[in-house]
């Protein structure tokens, strides 16, 4: 009778500790959504409720896009589809899916109670009692040397081929011409030997998706290949933040005088390769003070924090900026590519200071060098990933214009844009775990390129 009853108990108080966390997260998001962004309040009562989250209690949060951009309205899509793309269109509701998925993931992380500490507590139960909990679609990794990565399934990438070549034949018939750039992941292709096509299948994934583009014809720069030779096998890892994804920025500035040395070669872009050495920009190091994408998943209680670098300009700059998300259109230098306040240390799981770099991920962005103007008029289009953010401001300094876009936050037509934009050359850069995924045909995939 006494363990029925113990169990009733148990139960009552798992329960009330359920009630207690839907409870803070309703008040803690009503706060945030009614009083702080409405009502524009500040004070000892927002304060109490948002105590742990300072970042809640800013009237601007962090955020990829503060100005809505109808890119639908401005680039709109041709009646009809091109049949190369529609044999791949799926008619489930997966894209809503994952939509309201990441809204409840994105929901609780944010307003739930103490969830960094709660997280940080279950790691650390995990390690006293020998768990070891997998997130299903993407778990971390623990390399010997102490950097994280994430691990992909080996995939099916004939539907972003077939959609890679559907962007270069929109290309061809723009008078354009399509270079493929694959980015590096921290995994590396010529080592890694216990989790490179083992555990991680990423490289065989872009491996395929390189050689189907080649057999299509279609340019290719095979980055993993370039900075292996260039670092060596044993210092590859030290491209990358130990607990985030990302490449360095220093990282970023060898891949732009690579990607510019191609553009010059392979396309006679006009490149002016002044500013392309380390020794060209003043580096100013924030030790301990970024938390990447795999640190804030496996928790301090796991890994200690990155420093990140901040490299600007020794010599002269002179820019102008057009970012419409944030209403940015305007002359400057250098820094008018940076948001130093991704910089600023509101706490190690609240922001990503990679953001710092063109703003983070934005629909597009356009960058005129004001200091070549006698250079001939050729436009560079980058469609990326948050790879590219490191590398674009430095492929900038060498380039006339340059024009970015990220395909997860423009949802108009690639095809119409390329139409109207006519860039001279077309490039796309992704790390191999964009092909590792399978495109969701919603206007937010990196390869879908209608």
């Amino acid at each position: 009778m006494s363990i029925n009853k113990n169990k009733n108990i148990l139960m009552l108080l798992c329960m009330g500790i359920l009630v207690i966390m839907c409870a803070s997260i309703i008040l803690r998001f009503g706060t945030r959504q009614v009083l702080v962004k409405r009502l524009h309040m500040n004070n000892a009562v927002t304060q109490t409720i948002l105590f742990d989250a300072p970042q809640l209690q800013e009237l601007h949060a962090v955020s990829n896009q503060d100005v809505k951009i109808p890119w639908e309205e401005l680039y709109p899509f041709a009646d009809g589809k091109d049949e190369t793309i529609t044999r791949y269109l799926r008619t489930g509701n997966e894209a809503p899916k994952q939509k309201i998925t990441s809204k409840i993931e994105k929901w609780t992380t944010e307003y739930l109670l103490g969830y960094y500490p709660i997280v940080e507590l279950g790691r650390h139960l995990e390690d006293i009692v020998g768990w070891r909990i997998i997130n299903p679609k993407l778990d971390v990794l623990k390399m010997a040397d102490g950097y994280l990565t994430y691990r992909y399934p080996k995939v099916d990438v004939g539907e972003h081929i077939e959609s890679l070549k559907y962007l270069n034949q929109t290309a061809i018939d723009n008078n354009s011409k399509l270079l493929y750039i694959q980015a590096p992941f921290k995994v590396n292709k010529y080592g890694d030997k216990d989790i490179n096509g083992r555990l991680d299948f990423s490289n065989a994934n872009a491996d395929e998706l390189l050689q189907g583009l080649a057999e299509a014809g279609i340019d290719t720069l095979d980055l993993r290949e370039v900075l292996n030779e260039k670092v060596g096998r044993e210092h590859f890892h030290e491209l990358f933040f130990r607990t985030d994804h990302h490449w360095k920025p220093e990282t970023g500035l060898m891949a732009a005088e690579i990607i510019a040395r191609q553009l010059q070669a392979a396309y006679d872009i006009d490149v002016d390769f002044s500013h392309f050495n380390l020794a060209d920009y003043e580096v100013t190091v924030y030790k301990d003070w970024f938390l990447g994408s795999q640190g804030k998943k496996v928790t301090l209680a796991r890994t200690s924090p990155d420093d990140i670098a901040l490299l600007k300009p020794n010599f002269t700059s002179k820019v102008h900026v057009y970012l419409p998300t944030k209403s940015i259109n305007a002359d400057g230098d250098f820094s008018l590519m940076l948001e130093m306040r991704h910089l600023d240390k509101t706490g190690y799981y609240t922001d990503s200071p990679y953001n710092t770099y063109i703003y983070g991920d934005q629909p597009l962005m356009d960058i005129n060098n004001l200091q070549l103007a006698d250079f001939r008029e050729q436009n560079v289009l980058i469609i990326k990933d948050s790879f590219a953010n490191a590398m674009s401001p430095f492929l900038a300094m060498g380039l006339k214009h340059l024009t970015v876009l990220d395909l997860r936050h423009f949802n108009g037509s690639v095809a119409k844009y390329i139409e109207t934009a006519k860039p001279t050359v077309i490039l796309v850069l992704y790390n191999p775990a964009a092909a590792s995924q399978k495109i969701v045909w919603d206007h937010s995939s990196l390869f879908d390129f209608r």
